[in-house]
């Protein structure tokens, strides 16, 4: 199984986010993608192609604004 953590966002994200990601435990094989961009549709329709490119089973979409737990994926898988 392989998994894009997909995020759109704008040049910087907050640390808070940044800190929530590193302590994310991955369930599969995982990749992570920025696409950085004020146009948001652009953004999630980069991002989708990565992940048809990759042949993701899964797209995990977090904003860069999100705080989340460590077992985010695994409760979501």
């Amino acid at each position: 199984m392989k998994m894009l953590i997909a995020v759109p966002c704008m040049d910087q994200v907050p640390a808070a986010f940044a800190q929530s990601l590193a302590l994310l435990r991955k369930v599969c094989d995982t990749a992570c993608a920025f696409q950085i961009g004020s146009l948001i549709y652009r953004s999630r329709n980069v991002l989708a192609l990565q992940a048809v490119k990759m042949e993701a089973d899964y797209i995990l979409w977090l904003d860069s604004d999100m705080v989340f737990e460590p077992d985010l994926a695994e409760r979501l898988y």
